[in-house]
């Protein structure tokens, strides 16, 4: 297929891959149609797992993949998995992190065409057509042949075929082909990397000095518990026996074992323990939970991703027992912040008649991004649009940057890229409403132009901003920017 030929084209250039690219690919697709892993729909909870649900539901949704660092794709696999998939492609784990992370969404969007995820004949049927462009696997090799002796069969019997065997026929060669993908993924021989030329420092920072090729980095622990109708599903990773243990048997003694489903909770002996305080915390608002039924509570590294239908007494002891987390905007009080600003901000726009006075309304404006999310949320688009019509009156030669922020939870590469994909989406909002593209441009910082101190929730809310300026040409200059033009997470 063109589309899988262009992304593996490209995904091998941008990290150094060559034609390994293809078995990165044939590895991926092995993975998302391994039974045992939960097929599909098990590889997607990973990630939901991992406190990436908003992300998942843009690659399956129509519109734009949200992206996922290197550090978030390691979470939500494992850093074994991850590792293991690169040695069975022979590529450097480390560029191994970042072309998954770069292939994920993409692979994503193009098996859930429809914006649903496809039953399990439907996807064996659309791996199966990926497979006819691996041209150097055996997966590709598979199906290049079961193909050819279909077309010569169909042309010795005049056509007959197709509806003599084709019901029969396509099935078993669609399944010919998944089992020799299934049988390279599992079965295949590790290839050594450590003399393969594969340049690991593409696409990454200058400044880091980690050797990527020695030390594998450690994911985020993860819990999440769905409840639904009294019936308690628990996902997540944790780092070891000893935690999963005390989960399980506090649960199972408050829900009964017959009601809670642990089998989605696992140990990765990489991953970094949740916040300080969870477990005692934890245990202190699990009596609060007795009686919800339904609904969400996700916990990932120091940050609670999910709440709801909790009870409102539970809502009030995690804002008491987790005052120094992440926490979600309809719970933390920065929803209502946001629909302040928002209203104080569109009110400023409808007075503004410079682009001086359209970036200083801009800064009293807060986007509520969801965690690790670049969509812009419904309650920030009156601002862009109001925005917008100012600026499409500006003369030419008018310059506004448009700067994302994060607070320093978290890795630093990864609060640099979450940053520059917001600050992107902001200037594609614009850009869509009908600004010129060239009066704009989207630069990420990430944490390193804090206006306080990262010492408290409030001030790390007053850290995740986007942030506008202002100039001619190149030369920009900071309007008048109030501290609360914030983003949600990170």
């Amino acid at each position: 297929m063109d589309f899988l030929d262009s992304i593996i084209r490209e995904a091998g250039e941008r990290f150094g891959l060559g034609n390994k690219a293809g078995d990165l690919l044939a590895a991926l697709l092995g993975l998302i149609t391994d039974r045992k892993q939960g097929g599909f729909t098990g590889f997607l909870d990973r990630f939901r797992q991992a406190g990436l649900g908003n992300a998942v539901s843009s690659w399956i949704t129509r519109g734009d993949n949200t992206p996922i660092s290197d550090e978030q794709l390691e979470s939500a696999l494992g850093t074994e998995t991850v590792k293991d998939i690169a040695a069975r492609a022979g590529v450097d784990s480390a560029a191994a992190t970042s072309a998954l992370a770069y292939l994920t969404p993409k692979v994503v969007d193009t098996l859930t065409p429809d914006g649903t995820v496809p039953d399990e004949s439907s996807l064996l049927s659309r791996v199966s057509g990926f497979l006819s462009g691996f041209g150097g696997t055996a997966a590709g090799a598979a199906s290049a042949k079961a193909s050819e002796t279909f077309n010569r069969l169909d042309n010795a019997t005049g056509g007959d075929a197709k509806s003599s065997i084709l019901k029969w026929l396509i099935p078993l060669l669609i399944l010919l082909g998944l089992l020799i993908l299934g049988f390279w993924y599992c079965n295949r021989t590790p290839t050594p990397v450590g003399n393969t030329n594969v340049n690991t420092n593409v696409n990454r920072p200058a400044n880091t000095n980690a050797n990527a090729n020695a030390v594998a980095r450690a994911v985020n622990s993860s819990v999440s518990i769905k409840a639904e109708n009294g019936k308690y599903t628990v996902t997540g990773v944790v780092p070891d026996e000893a935690t999963k243990k005390q989960i399980v048997d506090a649960l199972t003694a408050q829900y009964g074992a017959d009601n809670v489903n642990f089998d989605g909770l696992r140990v990765d002996a990489s991953a970094k323990s949740l916040g300080a305080g969870w477990w005692d915390n934890f245990s202190k608002l699990l009596p609060n939970l007795k009686d919800w039924k339904t609904g969400e509570l996700s916990f990932v590294g120091n940050a609670i991703t999910a709440t709801s239908g909790l009870p409102p007494v539970a809502i009030a002891q995690i804002k008491s027992l987790f005052s120094s987390w992440t926490l979600p905007v309809s719970i933390s009080g920065a929803e209502t912040t946001a629909k302040q600003a928002n209203e104080e901000s569109l009110k400023e726009l409808g007075e503004a008649r410079t682009v001086d006075e359209v970036v200083k309304a801009l800064n009293v404006s807060i986007i509520s991004f969801a965690s690790d999310s670049s969509q812009i949320p419904a309650d920030a688009k009156p601002v862009l649009e109001k925005a917008a019509e100012v600026l499409k009156k500006q003369p030419e030669g008018t310059t506004i940057e448009i700067g994302g922020h994060t607070d320093s939870d978290g890795n630093d590469d990864a609060n640099l890229k979450l940053s520059q994909t917001r600050a992107d989406a902001v200037k594609k909002a614009l850009v869509a409403l009908g600004v010129k593209e060239t009066m704009l441009t989207a630069k990420g910082y990430g944490e390193t132009a804090p206006v306080a101190p990262n010492d408290t929730p409030d001030n790390k809310f007053k850290n995740r901003r986007i942030e506008y300026k202002t100039g001619s040409g190149n030369s920009l200059t900071t309007t008048e920017t109030k501290p609360s033009a914030n983003t949600n997470s990170r």
